[in-house]
């Protein structure tokens, strides 16, 4: 695809200026097993499940991988609940997680080889009613407001045409990583509107 800004479109390159501080720095959720329940609390407004095994695109029950025990990836999956999904949730209310844990038999036919729903760090989301245009505005806040590692807003041409937003989570190592994606390539570092992109 073309390199060009989209036509109309706005783009934010600037450097995060809003509270962005991590609110659980480790994890409260010890001796997890091997099965935990769907229903377990990770946050005020998450369970396991909803970030794993009733996400709307790719449902998957948590399990070792990546060299994670079950409780390392829950325990991820607690972390970015408490740190990124709650804020994101609180402000915009009618989130809803499309994708988050992910085993590697679901995520190769759609995502990386490192992803990071692999381990339990990464979720994508897609908010009710929004329109494309919508998706960077609420991506501008994110990125003001949300300790983030990796936070990609996506876009597409195909199937629905609803763009999504990616967002992971690492702790103190987070890279703060910030991409407009297009059809699952890098369009450009930062976000850019290409709500008017064909």
């Amino acid at each position: 695809f073309d390199e060009k800004p989209p036509s109309g479109g706005t783009s934010d390159t600037a450097a995060p200026s809003g509270n962005r501080e991590s609110v659980l720095d480790a994890p409260t959720l010890k001796d997890i097993g091997t099965s935990p329940p769907d229903n377990l609390r990770l946050s005020t407004n998450f369970t396991l499940g909803q970030v794993s095994k009733f996400a709307v695109a790719t449902p998957c029950a948590v399990r070792a991988q990546e060299g994670l025990t079950v409780d390392q990836i829950v325990q991820n999956l607690q972390l970015l609940s408490q740190n990124c999904l709650e804020k994101i949730k609180t402000k915009y209310p009618n989130m809803i997680v499309t994708s988050g844990f992910r085993s590697k038999a679901s995520n190769s036919k759609s995502g990386s080889k490192t992803s990071q729903h692999l381990t339990g760090q990464a979720v994508d989301m897609q908010f009710t009613g929004a329109k494309k245009s919508d998706y960077f505005i609420i991506a501008q806040w994110i990125k003001d407001n949300v300790p983030y590692d990796q936070l990609l807003l996506e876009y597409k041409s195909t199937g629905t045409k609803l763009p999504w937003i990616h967002i992971s989570f690492r702790g103190r190592t987070n890279r703060n990583q910030i991409k407009t994606m297009w059809n699952h390539s890098t369009y450009r570092p930062g976000l850019h509107d290409l709500s008017d992109r064909k």
